[in-house]
């Protein structure tokens, strides 16, 4: 063995043994201080009567209370809730939307059809002809009994 290599194992070793050393006395001490159970901060000595504690909270919340009932109270004389205000509003948003469309449906419903519109249903009826043409023409004898099938469990 050469003397580099023997070196580098003795000091891994004692790298090892130091961290051991150091992770245990880190332990002990903690231990020993008592800073591994230590209580909690927030502990209520016993002397402390619990009313006292509570009555700050209670008064706050019931003057809580006493607001959220006025305003519950305030809303029923009002006859209309909140939301339903707003949704009345909502309601006639949308009514004059439709109204508004319609307007502009019945517009152009009256003038009429440009060329380009005409070629354009033109078209696609000619697309429906070829389909309807070709589907016929190609069809195999189990689509044919498939459609004559459906045919007569429409009629019945």
């Amino acid at each position: 063995m050469n003397t580099p290599t023997i070196v580098h194992t003795i000091n891994s070793h004692w790298l090892r043994r130091g961290i051991v050393a150091a992770a245990a006395l880190l332990i002990a001490s903690a231990a020993a201080l008592g800073l591994a159970n230590r209580p909690s901060v927030e502990c209520v000595p016993a002397s402390m009567p619990a009313t006292r504690m509570g009555s700050a909270g209670s008064s706050t919340q019931r003057r809580y209370e006493d607001f959220k009932r006025r305003q519950v109270e305030g809303l029923e004389e009002a006859g209309v809730s909140a939301l339903s205000a707003v949704q009345l509003r909502y309601e006639d948003f949308k009514l004059r939307q439709i109204d508004q469309r319609d307007a502009a449906a019945a517009h152009y419903a009256g003038a009429a059809p440009t060329a380009v519109q005409l070629r354009y249903e033109d078209f696609k009826l000619r697309q429906i002809d070829q389909r309807d043409a070709t589907t016929t023409q190609h069809a195999s004898a189990a689509q044919i009994r498939f459609i004559d099938f459906k045919l007569r469990q429409i009629d019945q």
